[in-house]
């Protein structure tokens, strides 16, 4: 196994800016919200007492930004109960 990424893995530098251009879209504390969760991994308990928030708004900040980085994306419709239950 090669400590390389295959290029192919990649995503191309037009994903990029869209991403890059959908995240600046969410409100700061949201964007905040969600990079930490997301790229430190850190838990959503740790979130809120950085934050102030409730885990509660931490998991409902999380959900808004997920919608609207696939709405952002223009990711396919898919009925809620589909993404929630994973069918």
């Amino acid at each position: 196994m090669s400590d390389h990424p295959d290029p192919s893995d990649q995503p191309d530098p037009q994903t990029i800016a869209d991403l890059e251009t959908a995240m600046r879209s969410l409100p700061w504390l949201t964007r905040e919200v969600f990079l930490a969760a997301r790229l430190d991994a850190v838990s959503y308990a740790e979130i809120a007492s950085r934050t102030g928030l409730t885990v509660d708004q931490v998991s409902k900040r999380m959900a808004n930004a997920m919608a609207a980085l696939d709405r952002e994306l223009g990711g396919a419709r898919t009925p809620w109960w589909r993404r929630w239950l994973r069918f």
